[in-house]
């Protein structure tokens, strides 16, 4: 039988050529899952970047670069959609940022310098002071892992936006007394991701 070949029935292969064919496959199988998450990550960048542009025509260049590049980052690392961040980002400031809000609340992801020290010290983000959430490349991320906790700790999507939004404390109080959480915020948010995703289908 030449190698390569099928085997002839009732002939077993040699156990090293039964082995290899096996690698042969699962390396076939894992360029091809590789390839497909290439195209799957591509398409997410394409849309984030054309949301991003279309939400922020006045801002350089190099930030919308900045926040794209953030955002995808910071759903690797935390799990957070980048979707998610880049509604959440345009909902909380309309991509301004170095906005600050009258509670203290600060930059793109309007996070308060407080809790951005606390998840930056829990998620071995570096954080050199308030200032660090005016910058995407540590406000974006420190937003992730703070949204990321939030779903944890509420099971939930719309509450953990609401908690994101009105503070977990208020929102912990509601759910303990068994009452229910409305909150156009959230509601906004995902109708957001749901426009972003549809989006992304049609890539």
């Amino acid at each position: 039988m030449s190698e390569g070949s099928d085997p002839i029935p009732g002939y077993a292969l040699p156990m090293n050529q039964t082995r290899g064919r096996v690698i042969g496959l699962i390396a076939v199988a894992l360029v091809a899952a590789g390839c497909a998450q290439d195209t799957a990550d591509r398409a997410k960048r394409q849309v984030v970047e054309q949301f991003v542009a279309e939400q922020a025509p006045a801002l350089e260049p190099e930030m919308r670069r900045v926040i794209v590049r953030s955002s995808l980052a910071a759903e690797r690392r935390h799990g957070v959609d980048a979707l998610l961040l880049v509604a959440v980002a345009e909902r909380e400031s309309h991509f301004r940022p170095t906005v600050r809000s009258d509670r203290g609340a600060r930059g793109l992801m309007q996070v308060r310098p407080e809790t951005g020290a606390d998840v930056a010290a829990r998620h071995g983000i570096p954080w050199s002071g308030p200032d660090d959430l005016d910058d995407p490349r540590s406000g974006i991320p420190i937003a992730a892992a703070y949204l990321a906790e939030l779903e944890a700790t509420f099971g939930d999507l719309h509450l953990a936006l609401a908690a994101y939004h009105r503070g977990p404390t208020r929102i912990r109080r509601i759910v303990a007394r068994g009452g229910t959480v409305r909150s156009r915020y959230a509601e906004r948010v995902l109708k957001r991701v749901g426009e972003l995703e549809q989006r992304l289908a049609g890539a």
